[in-house]
């Protein structure tokens, strides 16, 4: 990012249906600027790519395009590095991306017809602690208006 600098954190992965949220396990302070999480829609991403090297951590690396409503005005490479957990996040991942890149309508089809195959466990998600909540898909707020910052 212009006028960013490069900044490392280490944290944890969330992802939902519309989007990927890194929050840092504590606060990075670089050169002013206070990193604390770094969230973008699924649907801004691009070149994104997985990389296995050889030596050191699988990671994986893209692109995400400006966002409206934050002060980042520039695309914004990163690169997020995996201790473990990569198998999973990646199925859920490369799904979830899949999805967005789908045509709603084609989506809420193939949902319909995996639930009703009695295959729903393949593409959601329970909650351990409260095998009664099943996550399929996150709730659509575009309709909610924004807060304008003072």
């Amino acid at each position: 990012v212009e006028s960013l600098p490069q900044i490392e954190g280490s944290g944890k992965i969330y992802l939902t249906t519309k989007r990927l949220i890194f929050v840092c396990n504590k606060p990075v302070q670089e050169e002013g600027f206070r990193f604390v999480a770094f969230a973008f829609p699924l649907d801004s991403l691009r070149n994104e790519d997985f990389k296995q090297p050889i030596f050191g951590c699988n990671h994986l690396v893209g692109t995400v395009d400006p966002m409206q409503g934050t002060e980042i005005q520039h695309p914004v490479d990163f690169k997020l590095y995996f201790k473990n957990g990569t198998n999973r996040f990646l199925t859920f991942f490369m799904r979830a991306l899949r999805d967005t890149r789908t045509p709603p309508a084609v989506v809420a089809q193939t949902l319909s017809a995996i639930a009703a195959r009695g295959d729903l466990g393949l593409v959601a998600a329970a909650d351990p602690n409260d095998p009664s909540v099943v996550y399929i898909a996150q709730p659509d707020f575009s309709n909610i208006p924004q807060a304008t910052p003072l």
